[in-house]
């Protein structure tokens, strides 16, 4: 009897993919585990990583910000799913604000990451396309954070 797998590409239709993308940000029922992305919070690095798969949350923190005032983010509220016009999935979650205080640190940030409500696991990272400079006092950023799925 033959063994088949499936394609490395499959097609799944749109309302799955944007169900997917709900139950990642849900909320825990009262009888199951919440997705993944709920509650998560955000952190930023400030050293130019090459990151994969493979990149660990203590290389992570061993790059951690540490600019004057820097702290991980409140939780990430996300919004629902959303397919744009050429069918590319995604949740946005709010923006989050980093600002140095008085007396800052000088970083140049290269991107973020998240992680769970509890600062334990790492969910995903990711990487600017331009580092970022808080040299001073006011100097900071706004992350928007995007959680894309895709599927044909």
């Amino acid at each position: 009897m033959p063994v088949i797998k499936i394609p490395e590409t499959i097609v799944v239709p749109k309302q799955v993919m944007r169900d997917v993308l709900d139950r990642l940000a849900a909320e825990a029922p009262e009888d199951g585990d919440a997705g993944v992305l709920n509650g998560c919070k955000m952190h930023l690095f400030k050293s130019d990583l090459e990151l994969s798969a493979d990149t660990d949350k203590a290389t992570l923190d061993a790059a951690k910000a540490n600019f004057t005032d820097y702290a991980v983010s409140d939780e990430v509220v996300w919004g629902g799913a959303l397919t744009d016009d050429d069918g590319h999935h995604s949740l946005t979650g709010s923006g989050k604000q980093f600002t140095a205080g008085d007396g800052a640190t000088s970083n140049l940030i290269y991107g973020g990451y998240l992680v769970d409500s509890a600062d334990a696991e790492l969910i995903c990272s990711f990487k600017f396309d331009a580092p970022v400079e808080v040299n001073e006092a006011g100097d900071g950023l706004i992350v928007i954070p995007i959680f894309p799925l895709s599927a044909s």
